[in-house]
């Protein structure tokens, strides 16, 4: 009895330590860019690390008052996320409570080709993309990234949505239609709000992909709808100048903290909404 408990207590302490260890591998580069961000800028060329020092805003102050205009980038990423993934989102529950709720030639065919779209790497199509923009005067254009961010999400939209719509019994739009609703009422009204969890979980990862999205942004933008992962290029090194690693890590730490509060703000909807459409067994 003494042995299987010792045991049990060995196994626990491995499992902590090697959860620690994993943490502390994951979690380090971001505590390291975070600590960049703040550090003057001589204790960031330091032979040695440094982790105790007077923070300074500078490397902030450069982004939005040292002329990059990262504020303005920042904004067209907002713009862009926000909308990409509203227009996704509502094309994603159509089409994928159309694929739950009817039976019809081919719907599983259908279904796989929509998913296949968004395993496309997208630098499969950036080049004729560039191309098709500039003739219909997309190019450079917020709503051209919209569009094009739209294009390559609207297949993961369909296909989580889809998972969600059908773990809701049928029965609750039939029982709907009998009192009255049309098919489209039924949606609205009992099968969209009892997917509120997917949905709300669907938009947080639609909105963290097209934020965090760089090709598409380095190919379809120029300076007017330039988003902020592509404006981070502009602290590597120069033939005039080398890495400017404090303001690199500062527009790192921009990027990273809406979606990091976004999702942390909503956790509970976003765990409710994965285990909702989980495949099961």
């Amino acid at each position: 009895m003494q042995t299987h408990k010792r045991k049990l207590k060995l196994e626990t302490v491995g499992i902590y330590g090697i959860s620690l260890i994993v943490a502390v591998i994951v979690l380090f580069p971001i505590y390291w860019m975070v600590a960049t961000s703040f550090k003057p800028r001589v204790l960031i060329f330091a032979e040695n690390p440094v982790f105790v020092f007077k923070p300074t805003l500078d490397a902030y102050l450069y982004l939005f008052a040292g002329g990059e205009n990262f504020g303005q980038y920042i904004i067209n990423s907002a713009i862009i996320a926000t909308g990409s993934a509203s227009l996704s989102l509502i094309l994603g529950c159509l089409a994928g409570y159309g694929i739950a709720r009817f039976q019809f030639k081919g719907r599983n065919n259908i279904a796989f080709w929509i998913l296949s779209q968004r395993m496309m790497p997208p630098i499969a199509v950036a080049i004729p993309l560039f191309i098709l923009w500039g003739v219909v005067g997309l190019s450079d254009t917020l709503p051209g990234l919209i569009i094009a961010h739209t294009a390559f999400n609207v297949p993961f939209a369909v296909f989580s949505m889809g998972s969600y719509f059908q773990e809701i019994p049928a029965d609750v739009d039939e029982q709907g239609m009998i009192d009255g609703l049309s098919r489209l009422g039924a949606f609205l009204r009992i099968s969209f709000p009892l997917a509120a969890p997917g949905v709300i979980a669907t938009s947080i990862l639609l909105f963290i992909l097209s934020w965090n999205e760089f090709l598409l942004g380095l190919v379809l933008a120029g300076m007017n709808a330039r988003p902020a992962t592509v404006a981070t290029t502009v602290f590597l090194p120069t033939s005039a100048r080398e890495t400017m690693w404090g303001e690199a890590s500062a527009s790192g730490v921009l990027l990273m903290a809406p979606v990091l509060i976004f999702a942390l703000l909503l956790r509970k909807y976003l765990i409710r909404g994965l285990t909702l459409g989980a495949v099961r067994g």
